[in-house]
């Protein structure tokens, strides 16, 4: 940095000074007593506070019925022998029909039911896969 840079620098916080100093004299004014009371009564005073908010009444989880346990092979719908590829094509095109995110604005009961599908489905999967090895 030259000296000149730093003169101007110096010069600009002088001048700064200055102008904050004169322009803004009363920034720092001594309270009144005025003042003093009416920080005293705001200071003393109770703080209200509003009645606690009850929350929203949360409607009960609807389950759907059980279901009863059926093989892998009837929730995936591919015969007993199908191969690792039929079943995983099965799984993902019925994953794609009972997904719970398709299904978000329908009633909840519909998506109760497809989060239940959901779940046979994957159970299915992974016991087809360890049925297949």
């Amino acid at each position: 940095m030259t000296f000149t840079e730093g003169a101007v620098i110096v010069s600009g916080l002088v001048i700064g000074y200055w102008f904050i100093s004169v322009f803004v004299p009363n920034a720092k004014r001594e309270r009144t007593d005025a003042d003093r009371h009416a920080a005293q009564q705001r200071d003393s005073a109770p703080p209200v506070l509003a009645p606690p908010a009850e929350p929203p009444p949360v409607p009960a989880p609807i389950d759907p019925p059980p279901l009863p346990t059926r093989a892998w092979h009837e929730v995936l719908g591919v015969a007993p022998d199908a191969g690792r590829t039929d079943i995983r094509e099965a799984y993902e095109a019925a994953l794609l029909r009972h997904s719970p995110e398709d299904v978000a604005s329908l009633t909840a009961e519909k998506r109760a039911l497809a989060r239940f599908r959901t779940r046979e489905l994957h159970e299915a999967y992974e016991v087809a896969l360890r049925a297949r090895g």
